[in-house]
């Protein structure tokens, strides 16, 4: 960070407030543009909407550039959205996880509400970090030998998210017995609905351990949501613990299990 050179974009801000002061403006401060995704090493004047739409009026758009600086547009992840429309409850949630602090934006200054330039936003306090769980060394369950195995296999690789669905539509569909998974997170509708369709037709059960992750944009539901529809739609089909990580505050002890635990010692996922 160039302090000079996000002093300078700041001036521009502060001399440019009524046309950066749009309806659904959350805050804008000093950054880089990003393109393609990537972040890149040109500045900008990074402003954060409450949510990006394809079709604004004149009355509502954002100016192209000011003062010689790019304005990059982005949308408000719902967490950054709660810290500018309820910031008590923002910082309750981010003081109970290290994770959801938002990190340190120099310059940030506060547009909703705000007819003239703010004074930037305080520095977040460092938050407090949870204590930390007690570590359980992995005990294998009994009558279960994880013994290496070799020899000739076949791996069906394929790319991720949408390129990824043919093939893993095929691979659930193909349960007959059994279905052992874990998995980062699980927040896609149209994988839960054809997960829970393969196992009410096979035989056997769902044995899933899953990570609890800060919530995407993209996601369709929580993992929250997910545990409990698979819960309500399998029954006693299955057998599901959250993986014991450092910072999950879903992945208590008395949810951990030994059958559990065998499910994450295999990779990735196994079907019969």
């Amino acid at each position: 960070m160039d302090k000079r050179q996000f002093a300078k974009i700041d001036k521009v801000i502060c001399a440019n407030w009524k046309e950066i002061r749009k309806p659904g403006v959350l805050s804008v401060r000093p950054g880089y543009k990003f393109t393609g995704g990537w972040i890149t090493d040109k500045p900008a004047i990074v402003v954060t909407v409450e949510k990006k739409r394809d079709k604004v009026s004149p009355r509502e758009k954002l100016p192209d550039k000011l003062g010689g600086f790019a304005v990059d547009v982005r949308e408000a992840s719902p967490l950054d959205r709660v810290r500018h429309t309820d910031p008590a409850t923002h910082a309750a949630i981010a003081m109970g996880r290290a994770e959801w602090a938002p990190p340190p934006m120099p310059f940030e200054r506060t547009v909703l509400g705000a007819t003239k330039p703010t004074p930037p936003l305080a520095i977040p306090p460092r938050p407090k970090r949870l204590a930390k769980k007690v570590k359980i060394e992995y005990t294998p369950p009994n009558g279960v030998k994880l013994d290496p195995v070799s020899g000739r296999m076949t791996i069906t690789c394929h790319t991720s998210p949408d390129a990824g669905w043919p093939a893993l539509s095929k691979f659930l569909a193909g349960t007959n017995t059994r279905l052992t998974v874990g998995m980062y997170d699980f927040t896609s509708a149209h994988i839960l609905i054809a997960l829970e369709k393969s196992i009410q037709n096979a035989s056997g059960a769902l044995e899933l351990v899953l990570d609890h992750p800060a919530l995407d944009r993209t996601a369709d539901q929580s993992d929250e949501e997910t545990s409990a529809d698979l819960q309500r739609a399998l029954g006693t089909q299955l057998k599901f613990a959250w993986a014991l990580t450092d910072r999950d505050p879903l992945g208590h002890l008395e949810k951990y299990s030994l059958e559990a635990g065998r499910s994450a010692i295999e990779v990735a996922a196994v079907s019969d």
